[in-house]
């Protein structure tokens, strides 16, 4: 394995890259690094909140690139500047993955799930995630319903 000077004190939480000389880091305070084959350089996310976290980065080529994060974060890279898209959320999300630019999801939690088509901006889907029937309800030592098990599935609510 090749070993790189270090460009960062930040916590790095995610990595994507279109080739070996584009590739795009991000994590902690809003870090977002790029490696252009030989040297890794830091980019200006433009997020000023040292508790900011980017969670994760995709795109679909070195000049189309997406990074999440905290409260409902979305930064779009068009190769020269990373701007901010408003997400309609403030949860956490967690990941972004998409097969085409006008085909980009995604994910954080309390069940997040967004999509953009490329053009309009990022639109919640509506999802009712449910255990398959016949899997037992555990209850809470209150006696209520508090969590949901079956192959797999797991639900805290």
């Amino acid at each position: 394995m090749v070993t790189h000077a270090k460009r960062t004190d930040k916590q790095l939480n995610a990595v994507w890259g279109s080739s070996t000389n584009a590739v795009f880091a991000v994590g902690v305070s809003g870090t977002i690094l790029t490696f252009d084959g030989s040297t890794w350089s830091q980019m200006n996310s433009g997020i000023t909140n040292e508790l900011a976290q980017l969670k994760g980065v995709w795109g679909t080529s070195d000049s189309n690139v997406f990074a999440v994060g905290t409260s409902g974060t979305i930064l779009q890279f068009n190769g020269t500047t990373w701007t901010a898209m408003e997400s309609g959320t403030a949860n956490f999300l967690n990941s972004v993955w998409g097969s085409a630019t006008d085909n980009v999801f995604t994910v954080g939690e309390m069940g997040t799930i967004l999509f953009y088509d490329g053009t309009s901006a990022v639109t919640t889907t509506t999802t009712s995630i449910s255990p398959p029937d016949g899997c037992p309800v555990r209850k809470s030592m209150a006696g209520t319903p508090s969590r949901r098990s079956c192959s797999g599935y797991l639900e805290i609510r």
